[in-house]
């Protein structure tokens, strides 16, 4: 029998962790493993369950004490319900309650870190990276062992795979180009990242130069795909952008699914 593999994450929401997750998780499923995920639950449990993966809605995604207890417990639960062989965590908080359920029954533990974590006194307290961490870029994977002092013989790296049975040269989609009323002679530039504090850069430059490219470029056409903490203001931004140009060329989408 293959082995059971449990992944940790604080949640499904929309995000290029998550999206990592589910494509992991639909390859490990195509080789006959065992998968569980436990998360807080979110659009992409529907994915999960398509491909054959179980997924227990655990509360991973506070910190809150009586939340981190009954995260603790129901993850003991699990462990030993699915009769777990290895553990992956991918996010602070589920990795910290791992770590003490994995020694608690001897099962191997291991992390993938997305993104650079704060490093002051108090999260280097709480963070625990496993017996192996892979890194999701070679600029993580130095963060890591940099500011952590992390055995880099024990830090690989990973990457945010593309499933190429979605992103693959298709046909133009009409329903696409009649929601945002794109015509055949536009020029489209489309970003599409978390519209969050430190991750949403690109988005915000677009619509910095977005008029001086609406110079030298005819028939522009600016989509920026995305949501976040930062959506408010970068939506507030691009609607001044088209104010001032006298029409839309810049088009903010919020969250999306269809992104392929």
């Amino acid at each position: 029998m293959k082995k059971s593999i449990l992944i940790a994450t604080m949640a499904l929401g929309i995000g290029g962790a998550e999206t990592h997750i589910v494509e992991l998780t639909r390859k490990l499923r195509s080789f006959g493993y065992r998968v569980t995920v436990v998360s807080n639950g979110g659009i992409y449990e529907k994915e999960l369950s398509e491909c054959g993966a179980k997924h227990v809605k655990i509360p991973l995604h506070t910190k809150n004490p009586a939340s981190l207890l009954k995260s603790y417990n129901r993850l003991k639960k699990v462990i030993i319900r699915e009769n777990v062989d290895i553990v992956h965590a991918h996010a602070r908080i589920p990795a910290f309650l791992c770590n003490f359920v994995c020694k608690k029954y001897n099962v191997p533990f291991v992390t993938t870190v997305h993104y650079e974590f704060r490093t002051s006194f108090l999260f280097k307290t709480f963070t625990r990276w496993g017996s192996y961490t892979l890194s999701v870029s070679r600029d993580v994977n130095e963060y890591l062992i940099d500011n952590y002092n992390y055995d880099e013989h024990r830090a690989g790296l990973t990457v945010n795979g593309i499933n190429s049975d979605l992103f693959h040269p298709m046909p133009k989609n009409e329903s696409i180009i009649n929601e945002f009323g794109l015509s055949p002679e536009d020029n489209v530039i489309t970003t599409i990242c978390r519209i969050d504090k430190g991750s949403s850069k690109t988005a915000f430059m677009l619509c910095d130069i977005a008029k001086s490219l609406n110079e030298e470029i005819e028939n522009l056409r600016i989509i920026l795909v995305g949501d976040g903490n930062q959506y408010d203001r970068l939506r507030d931004k691009a609607a001044a952008v088209n104010r001032s140009v006298g029409r839309q060329l810049i088009t903010t989408t919020g969250a999306r699914r269809d992104i392929s």
